[in-house]
């Protein structure tokens, strides 16, 4: 994570990009931590920066959005059809339904 110094020096678009990325990855917390900052600093930062937080959100659901598309995490989009399929193994095998039957 960028420290602050790091930050000021860049330009608003990089400033805003910068923190919609650190935010799309770490919660205000996390980046108030490590920054040795408490909350009102952070958001005294952002005002100071000129950074619209309504936008910084937005920016954040779209980079959140875009690392969830399964194309982004190869292996992984297989993950839940592999699991009901053992599910359905266990069911058709009789495991859920002994005692069931009539």
């Amino acid at each position: 994570m960028p420290r602050i110094k790091e930050i000021e020096g860049k330009s608003n678009v990089e400033k805003h990009e910068t923190i919609s990325m650190i935010r799309s990855q770490h919660s205000i917390n996390e980046i108030c931590e490590a920054w040795g900052i408490c909350l009102g600093t952070y958001y005294n930062l952002m005002r100071r920066w000129g950074i619209d937080l309504s936008e910084v959100h937005r920016r954040k659901r779209k980079l959140q959005k875009g690392s969830q598309n399964p194309h982004n995490n190869p292996g992984r989009e297989n993950f839940a059809p592999a699991r009901l399929a053992i599910l359905l193994l266990k069911e058709l095998d009789g495991d859920s339904f002994s005692g069931h039957h009539t």
